[in-house]
C-alpha cells in the first residue's frame, strides 16, 4: 500500500511564525490598499529600438490609443508592415475617436521602399506623420 508523504508545515506559509523561545508572532493584518486611478499615456517615445516583427506586433497591440496624442518610433527598425499593423489596430477602435495627432517615423524603415503603399496608409490616418522623404 502506498501512502502520501508526511505533511510538513512550512513556517513561511503558516499564518503565525514561531520564535526560538516557543512564543509566536501573530499574523500581519492587511493594511487597507490605496487604489490609484491610472491614466492613459498621451505621449509614447519608443526610439532606437530594433525588434523582430513579433516584437513590434506585441508593442502595437499593447498600446492604448484612447488618450495617445504623440507616438514616436524614430531611429528604429519599425517598417512598412508594422505601420500597416498600426493602422489596422487604430481602425479597431471603430467609431471611437483616437486623439493621435503625431506619428514620428524619422529614420525608420518606413518609406525606404514602396512609397505608394505608404501614401495609401497615410491617407487612412488623419494625422501628421513625420518620416524621411525617399531620395
Amino acid at each position: 500500500m502506498i501512502s502520501p508523504p508526511p505533511q510538513r508545515s512550512d513556517p513561511l506559509l503558516s499564518p503565525e511564525l514561531s520564535l526560538q523561545d516557543g512564543s509566536s508572532i501573530p499574523p500581519h493584518e492587511s493594511a487597507p490598499v490605496e487604489t490609484r486611478t491610472w491614466k492613459s499615456l498621451t505621449r509614447i517615445q519608443l526610439q532606437g529600438l530594433c525588434l523582430k516583427p513579433d516584437g513590434w506586433r506585441k508593442v502595437v497591440e499593447a498600446i492604448d490609443f484612447s488618450a495617445l496624442e504623440s507616438l514616436s518610433f524614430s531611429h528604429s527598425n519599425f517598417g512598412l508592415d508594422d505601420l500597416k499593423m498600426l493602422v489596422d489596430r487604430i481602425s479597431d477602435y471603430g467609431d471611437l475617436w483616437v486623439p493621435l495627432v503625431t506619428l514620428n517615423l524619422l529614420k525608420t524603415n518606413v518609406g525606404r521602399r514602396n512609397s505608394d503603399q505608404l501614401e495609401s496608409l497615410k491617407e487612412m490616418l488623419p494625422l501628421e506623420i513625420l518620416h524621411q522623404k525617399q531620395k
